[in-house]
């Protein structure tokens, strides 16, 4: 089952198709992403599709990663979903898009789905201090 770590909801006064490439083209992302070292694609980023992986290398404390992210849906401006598998399970970031008015209501869900029942536990435990840093991030 999902454990739901994060969920960040801002309303931006931008119109939504800026809104979307801040969320989604790395020219953006690497500006307010502080845990994303780099990014790498077979071909180019922009010929990204539901479905594409890439490569991403985040800096957790003093360590690097890379780990595959996969879009498992991107339906631009709207929505994008993405997963990456780690030893812990799988980690889900949704993003949600809406207008209202000249301005745009997002959403930003942050999941984990355990591979075990200590994973599961841990992640329910230490929740909390996700949120602190996701919600950095995402302000």
């Amino acid at each position: 089952k999902n454990v739901k770590c994060n969920q960040f909801d801002e309303r931006i006064q931008a119109s939504i198709d800026v809104v979307f490439t801040y969320l989604n083209e790395d020219r953006h992302v690497l500006q307010w992403n502080t845990t994303i070292v780099e990014q790498t694609y077979d071909g180019n980023e922009s010929d990204l599709i539901e479905g594409s992986t890439f490569i991403t290398k985040q800096r957790f404390g003093r360590k690097i990663y890379s780990l595959e992210v996969t879009y498992t849906l991107l339906d631009p401006p709207y929505r994008a979903e993405l997963q990456t598998k780690t030893k812990e399970g799988t980690s889900v970031t949704k993003y949600a898009l809406r207008r209202e008015g000249n301005d745009t209501y997002s959403r930003v869900e942050v999941y984990l789905i355990p591979n075990n029942w200590f994973y599961k536990c841990a992640t329910k435990l230490l929740k909390g201090s996700f949120k602190d840093a996701y919600n950095e991030q995402f302000e």
